[in-house]
């Protein structure tokens, strides 16, 4: 799990919805915000996807843990959401982990303009 200090806060995550870049990966959509004073992540689980809480919660905490464990790999100064593009409980972590690691290893250049998705 992810300290508090590495997690977004709501006006953070309403910049990064509203001006980051989205980049897909095999079970994520991450969007992410350049240029920010320290490198913080947050993760959605939407509710299109799973319907009861408790899973939505419990995929949350799988995906927190994926993206604590990788953490230091993470580009510096940047703002991240990463939201699930499907159920991940049948996901390996390690599976996760090597997902999330290419994604944030690609250079930013193939994005997808905000609002576009």
């Amino acid at each position: 799990m992810l300290k508090k200090s590495q997690r977004l806060n709501t006006k953070q995550f309403d910049e990064v919805i509203k001006r980051g870049k989205l980049t897909p990966s095999k079970f994520f959509l991450i969007r992410v915000l350049q240029d920010a004073e320290y490198t913080k992540v947050s993760v959605v689980m939407p509710k299109k996807i799973l319907g009861k809480a408790s899973k939505r919660n419990r995929s949350r905490r799988v995906m927190y843990e994926a993206v604590g464990s990788i953490f230091d790999t993470i580009p510096t100064n940047l703002h991240a959401i990463i939201i699930a593009k499907s159920d991940i409980s049948g996901i390996k972590q390690e599976e996760m982990k090597k997902d999330l690691i290419s994604i944030f290893a690609k250079p930013q250049s193939r994005t997808i303009k905000p609002n576009s998705v």
